[in-house]
């Protein structure tokens, strides 16, 4: 047992260790965390950092250290703050350049934003703080980077993390997104150079976190849910993502599929795309601009490959179905199905292919508001210029239409008009707008409820003022649908009947050549409306004129104008041709009937001449009339007004010579002629005759004398004595307009002798016509019935 002389050197060592734990522990429990606080200031200032802690409590045994309200900012901008942090500070801080943490766990951190990157090698302000930490661990945190989508709930755990150059660190992290759904990501990270990789899982996030990376021009995210995982690297500037495996599932029902790798910054990569119900809706910011059309509905699926870079476009199918497209005056078209099997789409510069489309139920509104503007050309007008860009390259090869339909409505008319060609089906082969191969068309569809309409031609969609040949052929088309048509052009209205049409036009270099063949069966006028725009024609006449005895009306109207003249209309074109038309046929109908006759030029059939005195037909004549009855048989609709004519001076001298043949006559002992003509075989050289005329004279106050004077023994006397004794012999004041009244019933007598219903035949009266070298006239009219 040692002495106490022995011990004591152990009591004072002892001591003296005591001491200076008991230093120790006083400055590492007292004064250390001021030093600590200072130093880590410090650092962090020389760095070009602010760093606040409210609170430090060290623990000089273990060389842990608590610090409490830690906030760290650069340039008076938070970048992270944490409610609290421990630090397990390893001892090679004491001599290294550099923080050496063996553990660092940071409580409720948030990270504003992150540091500017430092390159290798670099130090001084702008660069990373010199920290190497063994282990960090986070709990509770929450990231509000402006780039990304809030993160809260973070729960990290990272391996020998550094902002040195050469140290690398894996690291495993979990969050919850504000807005819903939850992150995992694990990889590998480091400062110098900066580069990260890993797998990153996404669930259940809400679409519109990651939709507003996507241009401004892509407009509203729409409801929906983003799930998926893919592997990703940063390295040098670049971000590449592979084995991606992404879905978005909409609220509406919709999913997009994305599977493939891409590259960022060049955009570049391959990946197979699933679409599925996606709303068309969504491509609505890709019409702004002068366009005024609204994607009001519709979906689209489809499947293929999309290739992003410098040859970036897809391939693959493609099917819009349920569209719906608006323009200001309401729906302009729409379609059950727009598929494609072979859709090829490039992107810079834009190109479309596909070998077919098949449109299923098409609709297309093609509507005249009141003002006479048409909602299709309304809806593309853009009102400040009238330039154009270039036409997109767009080639299909058959657009084939199955069930479509056209709705067509003219509010411009007093009374509105709307017809609809329905079960519309054909084609449309070669469709380009590069090339100069006409595009073929093929349609065919059911108009109202028993009419039918075709539409065949070509037309160069390079130029179609240029090069266009479209016929387009109508059958049995309800005429009484058409009555505001006929109101505002004709002024009647349509009881009933059928059209059938045969319009073809042809283009070419602007010059428009059409012709129109119409065929009018049964028509059948209703009553008159009086309205400015008609046609100052009389209509029935020339529906009566142009009605055949078939109840038929053939027409061929040609038009023709300039494409490039601004004025140009078509309707206006085929209005005034129509009345260029019926106005040659009402200005003179006869002419008609006699072309219609094979009379050529003739005009006679407009009247029916006499001899004076006379109200029997000649033989000329009566050609005539059989001529007319035929006409009026092949014009069943016509009606025709007689006006019986007479001549007060020529028919005044034959009515007075015959009345005075008929005495003579009956002077004479001969029996006298029947009617109103001159006996017949009355000769003024007969002895018995010139006997009768020389008693008549005497008897009628003549003297002797007289007679001597028209030189009884000269040739001719019996002639010069009648002509003296017809000056006096008076008539019955109405003897000619009553000559002219039998005129008028011997024509109608001899038209229904062959066969005209006498109904249709008005004697319209007497009238003064003045005699010619063929006759006195008696003239006819016709009439629409």
């Amino acid at each position: 047992m040692p002495s106490h002389r022995a011990r004591r050197p152990l009591f004072v060592a002892a001591g003296a260790l005591v001491l200076l734990v008991a230093l120790y522990a006083a400055l590492g429990y007292l004064a250390a965390p001021s030093l600590l606080r200072n130093a880590l200031v410090q650092r962090a200032a020389a760095a070009g950092y602010e760093l606040r802690i409210d609170k430090l409590r060290t623990n000089p045994f273990s060389l842990v250290a608590d610090a409490y309200g830690v906030q760290l900012s650069r340039n008076e901008k938070p970048l992270l703050e944490a409610r609290g942090a421990s630090l397990d500070l390893g001892w090679p801080s004491l001599w290294r350049h550099a923080w050496v943490l063996d553990r660092l766990a940071l409580e409720a951190p948030v990270l504003y934003a992150l540091p500017p990157l430092a390159k290798a090698g670099e130090e001084g302000a702008g660069a990373w703080p010199a920290v190497v930490i063994r282990s960090l661990q986070s709990t509770d945190g929450t990231v509000r980077l402006a780039s990304l989508p809030r993160l809260e709930k973070l729960q990290l755990q990272a391996r020998d993390f550094s902002t040195l150059e050469g140290h690398g660190n894996g690291f495993q992290a979990s969050a919850t997104l504000a807005s819903g759904g939850c992150l995992r990501a694990q990889g590998k990270l480091s400062a110098l150079p900066f580069q990260v990789s890993g797998t990153m899982e996404l669930a259940d996030a809400v679409l519109a976190e990651a939709w507003r990376y996507l241009p401004a021009a892509a407009g509203k995210a729409p409801p929906g849910r983003l799930s998926g995982s893919l592997d990703y690297r940063y390295a040098e500037g670049r971000l590449s993502l592979s084995k991606g495996n992404v879905r978005a599932a909409l609220d509406s029902g919709g999913e997009l599929r994305v599977a493939g790798s891409l590259a960022v910054l060049p955009l570049a990569g391959e990946l197979e795309l699933h679409a599925e119900a996606i709303p068309m809706a969504l491509a609505q910011p890709l019409l702004a601009g002068p366009t005024k059309l609204e994607l009001v509905g519709g979906t689209l699926s489809g499947q293929g490959k999309l290739r992003l870079g410098k040859d970036s476009g897809y391939q693959g199918s493609l099917a819009v179905r349920e569209a719906r497209i608006d323009g200001p005056q309401g729906e302009l078209a729409g379609w059950q199905s727009l598929a494609t099997q072979s859709l090829r789409l490039a992107f810079s510069p834009f190109s479309l292919r596909a070998d077919e489309v098949a449109a299923e139920a098409p609709r297309v509104r093609v509507a005249i508001g009141a003002q006479g503007d048409l909602n299709l050309a309304f809806a593309f007008a853009d009102g400040k210029s009238d330039a154009r860009g270039e036409v997109p390259d767009v080639s299909i090869s058959r657009l084939r239409i199955e069930a479509g339909r056209l709705d067509f409505t003219d509010r411009s008319l007093e009374s509105p008009f709307s017809t609809t060609v329905q079960e519309l089906t054909g084609a449309l082969t070669e469709l380009s707008t590069k090339s100069r191969q006409p595009a073929r068309i093929q349609l065919a569809g059911r108009v109202g409820e028993y009419g039918e309409a075709r539409v065949q031609g070509a037309i160069d969609l390079t130029a179609p003022s240029t090069r266009t040949n479209v016929a387009l052929l109508f059958r049995n088309l309800a005429l009484a649908d058409f009555t505001p048509y006929a109101v505002k052009f004709a002024g009647y209205r349509i009881r009933a009947g059928r059209l059938n049409a045969d319009l073809r036009y042809r283009v070419r270099e602007g010059r428009l050549v059409g012709s129109n063949r119409l065929v009018f069966d049964k028509l059948q006028l209703g009553e008159k409306v009086e309205t400015a725009s008609a046609l100052d024609l009389p209509i029935d006449l020339a529906v009566a004129l142009l009605t055949d005895a078939q109840g038929r009306i053939n027409l061929a109207i040609p038009v023709s104008g300039d494409l490039r003249n601004p004025q140009f209309d078509l309707g206006g074109l085929i209005a005034k041709a129509l009345r260029n038309t019926l106005g040659r046929v009402v200005s003179a109908p006869f002419r008609l009937i006699a072309s219609l006759l094979g009379r050529g030029g003739n005009e006679k059939l407009d009247e029916v001449r006499f001899d004076p005195g006379s109200a029997s037909l000649s033989p000329p004549e009566e050609e005539t009339i059989a001529a007319l009855a035929k006409a009026l048989g092949e014009r069943p609709r016509l009606k025709l007004s007689i006006e019986g004519g007479y001549d007060p001076q020529a028919d005044g001298k034959a009515l007075a010579r015959a009345e005075l043949l008929r005495e003579l006559a009956q002077r004479a002992g001969y029996g006298a002629a029947a009617g109103g003509s001159a006996p017949s075989g009355i000769d003024p050289r007969d002895p018995k005759i010139v006997h009768a005329a020389e008693r008549l004279f005497l008897s009628r106050g003549g003297q002797a004398i007289d007679l001597s004077a028209l030189e009884p023994r000269r040739p001719g006397y019996g002639r010069r004595l009648l002509d003296v004794l017809a000056e006096k012999t008076n008539l019955e004041g109405d003897s000619p307009p009553a000559l002219a009244r039998e005129r008028a019933e011997t024509v109608r007598e001899a038209l229904v002798g062959r066969g005209v219903d006498r109904a249709r035949i008005e004697i319209a009266g007497a009238v003064e016509a003045e005699a010619s070298g063929e006759g006195v006239p008696t003239r006819l009219a016709l009439h629409g019935s």
